[in-house]
């Protein structure tokens, strides 16, 4: 049977050269001394360039070095004694200027990307540079989100913070809270239908898992108890009994 956690992404072809209306944006985000972070005069010039154009820069930028990347991380681009964070610092920078559109893909086919791709680009930090950009530009695209969340073959490393960006939607935006419970149902529901046929990452399904125990949604338990692996997510439920008195009447 195919297994979720083979990463088997065909990515597309990516921008070949880099051309920017604002060419010293890249150069700015590509210095050494801005790889762990941008200065706060630097990152109010950035955004103080015009909307549209800074969000095409962006876009461009990300694609073209996950172009140079994708396949492989080369000594050229990584000699070793610095580091280039030119895709998380756009990645963020994506939060203020970014649509729901072009830009949500851009930040999605990053999240498509190879283990290596994100030992190098993300590492452990991918919670702080997708969930509040994801949150921003997502919220009316739930769809797209879900067809994301959907997706076979991808690295769970990286797919999971879609997860994550979802369910903090719902408590920064209370009238989103119903739609995101069903969101959540609807993907529980899918991966128990596609687990019938396909053995699952129990990883990934231990994160999705989590996410719906910090929603405190009890009303998912059916869902969660239907996964072909919930034995080995059940333990996460433990924790709604102390986070969330209601789910003891769940059933818990």
């Amino acid at each position: 049977m195919a297994k979720i956690k083979e990463y088997a992404y065909k990515h597309p072809d990516y921008p070949k050269t880099l051309e920017m209306e604002n060419p010293w944006v890249g150069e700015e985000l590509c210095k050494p001394e801005n790889a762990l972070g941008l200065k706060p005069a630097l990152v109010k010039r950035i955004l103080a360039l015009p909307a549209e154009s800074l969000r095409k820069d962006l876009e461009h930028l990300i694609m073209y070095h996950v172009g140079l990347t994708c396949d492989e991380i080369s000594e050229e681009y990584d000699p070793g004694d610095r580091f280039n964070g030119v895709i998380g610092s756009s990645l963020i920078l994506m939060a203020d200027v970014g649509n729901g559109e072009s830009s949500l893909d851009v930040v999605l086919e990053v999240m498509r990307q190879s283990p290596d791709f994100s030992e190098y680009h993300i590492c452990d930090i991918g919670d702080d540079l997708f969930v509040p950009t994801i949150c921003k530009l997502g919220q009316d695209h739930l769809d797209k989100l879900l067809a994301y969340a959907k997706e076979p073959g991808l690295y769970g490393y990286l797919q999971c913070h879609v997860f994550a960006a979802v369910r903090v939607m719902a408590f920064y935006n209370p009238d989103l809270r119903q739609p995101i419970v069903e969101w959540f149902r609807e993907l529980l529901r899918y991966y128990a239908d596609y687990s019938q046929s396909h053995d699952v990452d129990r990883e990934l399904m231990g994160l999705l898992v989590c996410e719906v125990v910090d929603l405190h949604a009890p009303e998912l338990l059916p869902e969660v108890k239907a996964l072909r692996c919930w034995r080995s997510t059940r333990r996460h439920f433990r924790r709604l009994q102390v986070s969330c008195p209601r789910h003891q009447e769940a059933g818990l």
